[in-house]
């Protein structure tokens, strides 16, 4: 019995992530809690985002390895 392959294929492919700015960005306990606390309760506006493109308009294919 064989394992079926798939091959996925990609067109224009953009990601984007929304991230913090200034000392908000760094990934320590005191920033984490604060950020959980804020979105639980919101106690505050939200902080300062700025928005990253991590791929920007990609084409490709990923095929079967093995």
């Amino acid at each position: 019995m064989e394992v079926p392959n798939i091959e996925v294929r990609f067109r224009n492919l953009t990601i984007e992530a929304e991230v913090h700015i200034g000392t908000r960005a760094l990934p320590t306990l005191i920033n984490y809690t604060r950020d959980a606390l804020e979105l639980q309760f919101n106690l505050q506006s939200r902080p300062k985002r700025h928005s990253l493109t991590i791929l920007n308009d990609i084409n490709g294919v990923i095929k079967p390895g093995r």
